[in-house]
C-alpha cells in the first residue's frame, strides 16, 4: 500500500516510543550479560510479573502507577540479588544461567496465570487515550513518559558505569574478576548490586506494560525474542546503545506494519539479529539380542489388542524420544546447543500438510520429503554460521531461536498456513497397524527406531568421536585433524532430518496444525530438558530422558492441578542444570566405571621402547619445513615480522628469545592455527599456509599446548585414540589405531591412567596426556610448545630423555623452551627470536654467546 507522509511519520514516532519500551526492557538484560556474563532470560518475565503487580495495585488497591514504582523497584532488586546469590552458590556460567532463567520464566507465566489467570486484562487509566498533537502527528502520553523513563534510565546507567568509581569498579571486575579483587575491588558485592539494579528496571518496565499494553502470560514469550535482539544489537553491556537498538526496532516494525502486514513484524527484529551475527562401532551380537525382542514386542502392541488410547500414549513418548535424541546428535555431541530444533521440526510438520492438502501427495511419500527439506535448510543455515567463530554457544542458541521466529512467521502469512491453520483430517493413512491409531503408533516407532540407530552409531564411530571432540575444544579438535566444520554441518542435517520426519508423522497425529502450536517456544524448552536429564552426551540419555519428563508431565496434567504442568517441567529444568549437569546416563556410567576401577584400561608396557617413526615415508631432501618471509599481524601489532627458517629433517631445532618475541606464533602458524598475513610455509616442498589445521595435521604436522588443552570428557585413552584417528590424511584401521593408542600410553607411562578423565591428572600427568596424543598420529613434525613448563627437575629430566626416544624414531621436532640446560641437551640448532624476528641461528653454545643474543635475552654468556 501507499504511505502518505503523515502516516509514515506516525508511525516513525509511534515506533520511537514503541523502542523506548523496547531500550527499557532490553536494558537490565545488556547490562546483566555485558559486565556480569549472566544472560537473564527471566527479565521479561519478570517485567510481566511488575505489570501484572502494577494492576493489582491499582485496580484492587487504588495505589497509583507512580506510587507502585517505589515498591516494586525495590522489590524486584531484591528479586535480582536473590536469583544472583543461586547463580554465584552453584557457580552458574554464561549459557546455563540462559537455561536456568528460561525455566524461571515458565515458572513466573505459571505464577501469574495461578492468581490472575490467562485471561486479557486491562489497566485503565485517567491517562490511557491523553495525547500530545504537533501538527498532524499524535503523541500518546503514557508512552512517551515510558520513553523518557527509558532515556534518562541510558543516560544515568552510561555515567554512572563511566563516570563514577562503582562504575568503573564494576567494568573492571566484569573484564577480569581476579585481577580487579587485587587492586581491593570487592567483585562480589557490585556484582550483586548490578544484578539487583538489572532486576528493578525490569519491574520498572514492566509498570509501562501495564499502563500502556493489555496484559496476558502468553505475551512474556512474544517478548523474549525481540528483546534479546535489540540486547545483542545494541551491544552488550550498552544501556545507550540498548536504547539506540530498541528504536531501531521499534521504527522498523511499526512502518511493516502500517505498508505491509502487522503479522509480519516481528519477522523484522529477528531478520536483523541474525544479519548482525552473521556478521560478527559395530553392533554385537550380544546387544542385538537384548534389542531384538523389545523391539518385537512393542511392534506387534497394535495386533495383540491394546487400546488406542494407550497405544496413542505410547506414540506421543516416541515423540518426544525422536526430537531429543535428534536434538541430541547436534546440540549433546558438538556442544552448538540449538533453541531452533522446533523449526525444523516445524518445517516437517508443514510440508507434509501441504504436500498432502494441496497438492494431494500420498502421506508415506511426504516423510522423506519433509526430512531431505529439513535437512537442506539446517546446510543452508550451516554453510554460513558454522563459518564464524564467534557464532558458538549462547549466540548460536538465540540465532536458532531467531531461525525459529522467522519461519513461524513466513509461513503464518503465506498460503502454507494463512494464519487459519491446516485440517489433514481426511488424509489417508497406510493401515499398518490394524487401526488408524495403531498405524500412528507404528509409524512412531519406526522413527523412534531410527532415531536411536542414527544417534547410537555416530556416538560409536569415528564421526561421533570427532563431534564430542569438538564439544571440549573446537580449536584444538581442528588442530588434531578433525575436520570441524564438515563434521558440524553433517550433524546439523542428521540431527535437522530426524525432527522433520518426526514432523511430518506428527502433522496427521493432531490433524489439524497451526503455527501457534507447531513453533511454540516450549518444543526446544521441553527437548533441552529431556536431553540434559538424561544425558545429552550419551546416544540413550536423551531418549531416557524423554520417556521420564513425558511420564512426569502426564501424571502431573491429568492430576488436580493441571497448571502446574509447565511449572513443574522448568523447575525440574533449574534443578537438572544445577544438581546433575551431566544427566542421568552419564553419571550412572561413571559411577559404575569407578566400581569396577577403571575403564579398560591398555596393559601396561614394561619401558616400551617401541619408537614413533612417522606414517607419511621420508622424502631425499635435507630441508622438511621451509618459512620464508613468515608475518602475524594483529591488528596493528606485529607478532612476526619476516621469518624465513629451513628445518632440516631428523633434527632438533629450539625457538628461544624472550617473552613476547613471536615463538608461539610461529608454531600456531605452523599447524594452521592462526593465519598468517603474508609469506609461505612448506612441508616437503608442499605448501601448507592457508589451509585448515586439520588438513595440515593429516600431512603429518602434530603439536601440544603450553597450558595443556584436553578433551575434558574424554579419557586419556579416548585422548590420545582421537589423535591416532584423526592424526594422518589416510587414516588407520581400527586395529592399528587401538596398538598405536596402547604403545603411545605406554611409552609415556600413561597405560594405568587410561580410564581417567583429566580432571583427575596433575599437571605432568596432563602435559604427558600432550606427548601421547602428538605421538599417535606419528608424525613427520612435531611442535612442542614449553612442554616442561612447570614440571620440576626429575619429571623435566624424564620428558628430555622421551623426546630423545622420540628423535631416535625419525620425527623432526621444533620446540619452544625458557629452561636454557633442556635446550643445550637437545637441540641440534637453536633459533633466536626478538621482536618477531630471527636475530640468530645455529649450534646451541655458539648461538647463546653471540653478543646479540646476550643482551637481548641471556643477560650474561652460557656456556655448554
Amino acid at each position: 500500500m501507499l504511505m502518505t507522509l503523515a502516516l509514515f511519520l506516525q508511525s516513525a514516532v509511534g515506533g520511537v516510543l514503541l523502542g523506548g519500551i523496547y531500550g527499557l526492557l532490553a536494558m537490565g538484560l545488556s547490562l546483566s550479560w555485558g559486565l556480569l556474563k549472566l544472560v537473564n532470560l527471566s527479565h521479561f518475565a519478570l517485567a510481566f510479573l511488575g505489570a501484572y503487580l502494577t494492576y493489582q495495585f491499582g485496580t484492587v488497591y487504588g495505589v497509583p502507577a507512580y506510587l507502585s514504582v517505589l515498591v516494586i523497584a525495590p522489590l524486584f532488586f531484591a528479586l535480582g540479588v536473590a536469583l544472583h546469590s543461586v547463580f554465584v552458590r552453584f557457580q552458574v556460567k554464561e549459557f546455563a544461567s540462559l537455561l536456568v532463567t528460561f525455566g524461571v520464566t515458565i515458572l513466573i507465566e505459571s505464577l501469574i496465570q495461578w492468581i490472575w489467570s490467562a485471561d486479557f486484562l486491562r489497566y485503565e487509566t485517567p491517562y490511557a487515550q491523553t495525547t500530545i498533537r504537533l501538527g498532524p502527528i499524535f503523541v500518546p502520553v503514557l508512552d512517551l513518559s515510558a520513553f523518557v523513563c527509558a532515556g534518562v534510565l541510558a543516560g544515568a546507567a552510561w555515567y554512572a558505569l563511566n563516570k563514577t568509581m562503582l562504575g568503573k569498579a564494576l567494568r573492571a571486575a566484569a573484564h577480569d574478576a581476579p585481577v580487579a579483587s587485587a587492586f581491593g575491588i570487592n567483585s562480589a558485592r557490585v556484582s550483586y548490586i548490578l544484578a539487583g539494579l538489572c532486576s528493578a528496571t525490569a519491574g520498572i518496565a514492566g509498570v509501562f506494560i501495564a499502563l500502556i499494553g493489555t496484559l496476558a502470560p502468553s505475551q512474556i514469550e512474544a517478548w523474549i525474542g525481540v528483546v534479546f535482539a535489540v540486547a545483542i544489537i545494541g551491544g552488550l553491556g550498552s544501556p545507550i546503545g540498548a536504547l539506540g537498538a530498541g528504536m531501531l526496532i521499534g521504527v522498523a516494525e511499526s512502518l511493516t506494519m502500517s505498508v505491509v502486514n502487522p503479522a509480519w513484524a516481528p519477522l523484522v527484529a529477528f531478520s536483523v539479529l541474525i544479519v548482525i551475527l552473521l556478521q560478527t562401532g559395530d553392533l554385537t551380537m550380544k546387544k542385538l539380542l537384548i534389542t531384538a525382542p523389545i523391539v518385537t514386542v512393542l511392534a506387534l502392541l497394535p495386533y495383540l489388542g491394546m487400546a488406542d488410547y494407550y497405544l496413542s500414549y505410547l506414540y506421543i513418548i516416541f515423540f518426544w524420544v525422536v526430537l531429543a535424541t535428534s536434538w541430541g546428535i547436534l546440540s549433546g555431541y558438538t556442544g552448538y546447543w540449538s533453541f531452533g530444533h522446533a523449526a525444523f521440526f516445524g518445517i516437517g510438520v508443514y510440508t507434509t500438510a501441504t504436500l498432502t492438502t494441496q497438492l494431494s501427495w500420498p502421506f508415506v511419500a511426504t516423510i522423506p520429503a519433509a526430512a531431505l527439506l529439513a535437512a537442506a535448510i539446517a546446510a543452508l543455515i550451516g554453510l554460513v554460521v558454522f563459518r564464524s567463530a564467534a557464532l558458538r554457544g549462547e549466540f548460536f542458541a538465540l540465532l536458532t531461536l531467531s531461525v525459529t521466529f522467522v519461519v513461524a512467521a513466513i509461513v503464518s502469512n503465506t498460503s502454507l498456513d494463512s494464519g487459519t491453520g491446516v485440517f489433514l483430517s481426511g488424509i489417508e493413512i497406510p493401515m499398518i497397524g490394524v487401526t488408524a491409531s495403531g498405524s500412528l503408533y507404528m509409524f512412531g516407532l519406526i522413527a523412534v527406531l531410527a532415531s536411536l540407530a542414527t544417534s547410537y552409531f555416530i556416538f560409536h564411530s569415528k564421526f561421533g568421536q570427532g563431534l564430542l571432540a569438538i564439544h571440549d575444544d573446537e580449536d584444538v579438535a581442528e588442530v588434531k585433524g578433525v575436520p570441524t566444520f564438515r563434521y558440524k554441518l553433517i550433524s546439523f542435517a542428521i540431527s535437522s532430518a530426524l525432527a522433520g520426519g518426526m514432523g511430518a508423522i506428527h502433522a496427521v497425529y493432531v490433524g489439524y496444525v497451526t503455527v501457534g502450536e507447531t513453533f511454540a517456544v516450549t518444543v526446544p524448552l521441553y527437548v533441552v530438558l529431556m536431553s540434559i536429564l538424561g544425558g545429552a552426551r550419551h546416544w540413550a540419555g536423551p531418549a531416557i530422558g524423554a520417556v521420564i519428563i513425558t511420564v512426569l508431565q502426564s501424571a502431573i496434567v491429568s492430576g488436580a492441578h493441571a497448571e502446574f504442568g509447565r511449572a513443574g517441567v522448568a523447575l525440574a529444568l533449574i534443578v537438572v542444570i544445577l544438581v546433575l549437569p551431566s544427566g542421568i546416563v552419564p553419571s550412572l556410567i561413571r559411577r559404575f566405571a569407578d566400581r569396577r576401577g577403571g575403564t579398560g584400561a591398555p596393559e601396561t608396557a614394561a619401558q616400551a621402547v617401541t619408537q614413533f617413526a612417522p606414517l607419511a615415508a621420508a622424502g631425499s631432501g635435507p630441508v622438511l619445513l621451509k618459512c620464508e618471509n613468515v608475518t602475524k599481524s594483529f591488528g596493528g601489532i606485529r607478532a612476526l615480522t619476516g621469518v624465513t627458517l629451513d628445518v632440516w629433517r631428523g633434527e632438533i631445532l629450539a625457538l628461544v628469545g624472550p617473552n613476547g618475541s613471536g615463538k608461539s606464533t610461529l608454531i600456531n602458524m605452523i599447524s594452521g592455527h592462526y593465519t598468517m598475513t603474508s609469506g609461505t610455509i612448506t612441508l616437503e616442498g608442499e605448501e601448507i599456509s592457508g589451509r585448515s589445521p586439520h588438513l595440515i595435521a593429516q600431512q603429518g604436522v602434530a603439536r601440544t599446548y603450553q597450558i595443556p588443552r584436553l578433551f575434558d570428557n574424554l579419557t586419556v585413552l579416548e585422548n590420545v585414540q582421537l589423535c591416532a584417528k584423526f592424526g594422518s590424511a589416510d587414516g588407520m584401521g581400527a586395529a592399528v589405531v587401538d596398538a598405536v593408542t596402547r604403545e603411545a600410553l605406554a611409552f609415556t607411562g600413561l597405560a594405568e591412567k587410561a580410564g581417567v578423565l583429566p580432571a583427575a591428572l596433575n599437571l605432568h600427568d596432563r602435559k604427558f596426556v600432550e606427548f601421547a596424543r602428538a605421538l599417535a598420529a606419528k608424525p613427520r613434525l612435531l611442535l612442542l610448545d614449553e612442554v616442561l613448563c612447570g614440571l620440576n627437575p626429575a619429571e623435566v629430566d624424564h620428558a628430555v630423555e622421551m623426546i630423545k626416544r622420540i628423535k631416535a624414531g625419525g620425527t623432526t621436532i621444533i620446540f619452544v623452551e625458557h629452561l636454557m640446560r633442556a635446550v643445550v641437551a637437545l637441540a641440534d640448532r637453536v633459533a633466536v627470536l626478538d621482536q618477531g624476528k630471527v636475530l640468530a641461528l645455529g649450534h646451541p653454545s655458539e648461538t647463546m654467546r653471540n653478543p646479540a643474543v646476550v643482551s637481548v635475552y641471556l643477560g650474561a654468556s652460557h656456556a655448554a
